[in-house]
C-alpha cells in the first residue's frame, strides 16, 4: 500500500468519492432516525477532531508548527455538533459559509503527504468526511444566510485569521495558510504573490467567496419558493 500521497490520482479520486457517499448515506439515515444519526455522527466528529490532534502530534513528532489543531477544519469537527444540536445561528453561519468556502479546498489540494498506507491519510480524509454530513444538517434544519449573517461569519472568520497570522509571524508557523509559506502541494494561493502582500488578496477572495455562497443560497432559496407557488 502507498506510504505517499499524490494528488489528483485514483487514490484520491477515492477519497473524495468515499466521502460524497459518506454524505448522501448520512442525510438518508437522517431522514429514518435524526436524533441517533446525529448523535452518532457528533461522537465520530469529535473522535476524529480528537484522532486529527493525536495524529498529527505522533506524525510531527509533536513539533508545535504541525500539530495544534487551529485549522478552520479541525475547528469544523468541534462546530458541526454544536450547531446541529444548539442551532445558533452564529455557529449554524460558520458551518455553512466555513464547509462552503474553505473546506473544499482541503479536499481539491489537500495538504497531505501520507498515502493509504499511512494512518494519518485515513484520519485527514476521516475528519474531512464529518464536515459535510454537518453542513448539509444545517442546511436541512432551515439555516439559509441573510446579509446579517455573512457579516458575522465574515468578521469572525476575520477576526480569527487575525490571531492566527500574528501567532505564524511570531513563530514562523503556517497555520491556516497565513504564515510565510505555502502548502505541501501546489494551489491557489501560489499565485497570489509573496508574503505578507498575498494575505490581502487572499481576504478579498475569501470575501469574494462568502459573498457568492450568499447569493447563491438565497437564488437556490428563492427558485424552490416559485418552483412550489406554480400550480401543477
Amino acid at each position: 500500500m502507498a506510504t505517499s500521497f499524490v494528488p489528483f490520482t485514483l487514490t484520491h479520486g477515492a477519497a473524495v468519492l468515499f466521502i460524497v457517499l459518506f454524505s448522501w448515506l448520512s442525510l438518508a439515515c437522517d431522514r429514518c432516525s435524526p436524533k441517533v444519526t446525529r448523535t452518532l455522527l457528533s461522537v465520530l466528529s469529535l473522535f476524529f477532531w480528537f484522532a486529527s490532534w493525536i495524529g498529527l502530534g505522533v506524525a510531527s513528532e509533536w513539533n508545535p508548527p504541525s500539530f495544534l489543531p487551529l485549522y478552520l477544519c479541525n475547528w469544523l469537527n468541534l462546530l458541526g455538533p454544536l450547531a446541529v444540536w444548539t442551532r445558533k445561528r452564529w455557529l449554524q453561519g460558520l458551518v455553512f459559509f466555513w464547509g462552503c468556502t474553505m473546506s473544499p479546498w482541503a479536499l481539491v489540494v489537500p495538504d497531505l503527504v501520507e498515502g493509504p498506507g499511512k494512518i494519518w491519510f485515513w484520519i485527514f480524509f476521516g475528519y474531512h468526511a464529518l464536515i459535510f454530513p454537518f453542513l448539509f444538517l444545517v442546511w436541512r434544519d432551515g439555516f439559509r444566510p441573510a446579509w446579517r449573517d455573512t457579516a458575522v461569519a465574515l468578521a469572525i472568520t476575520t477576526a480569527y485569521l487575525t490571531a492566527v497570522g500574528v501567532l505564524n509571524y511570531a513563530t514562523g508557523w503556517n497555520y491556516c495558510f497565513v504564515g510565510n509559506s505555502t502548502p505541501l502541494h501546489p494551489s491557489p494561493i501560489d499565485a497570489l504573490g509573496p508574503y505578507p502582500i498575498r494575505l490581502l488578496p487572499m481576504w478579498l477572495l475569501g470575501v469574494g467567496l462568502f459573498a457568492l455562497t450568499t447569493v447563491i443560497a438565497k437564488f437556490s432559496t428563492r427558485g424552490r419558493r416559485s418552483t412550489q407557488g406554480m400550480d401543477p
